[in-house]
């Protein structure tokens, strides 16, 4: 119920009626970019490059209503620019988590 609500208000419940396939490919566009980044957040070899790439996962995933993980990567970008990297469990639990919030933006349907 949390997703429906925001997406709703993300683009107007009216268009996400009359343009499913416009609201489709903006979801899959900020997946697929999402996903992007993380993979280079991982891979991240330095606390520099991983601040950076947690900076710009972070508005986008507070745009689409991942909070918890926006707070998450904030948490990482803070802790990078003090030099200190996240742990590899800490960044696994955080990918999966941002795994699930994709998925269920992909699977959000209109109410309607």
């Amino acid at each position: 119920d949390g997703i429906r609500d925001i997406v709703a208000r993300l683009v107007g419940s009216e268009m996400c009626i009359r343009d499913r396939a416009n609201l489709e490919r903006v979801l899959e566009t900020f997946g697929n970019e999402a996903q992007k980044r993380w993979r280079s957040l991982a891979a991240a070899e330095t606390p520099s490059e991983m601040a950076r790439e947690a900076h710009s996962l972070v508005s986008s995933c507070r745009s689409f209503g991942l909070a918890a993980v926006a707070d998450a990567l904030a948490d990482i970008e803070q802790r990078a620019r003090q030099g200190r990297s996240a742990s590899s469990d800490y960044l696994d639990e955080l990918g999966n988590r941002l795994d699930d919030s994709l998925d269920a933006l992909a699977n959000w349907k209109p109410s309607g």
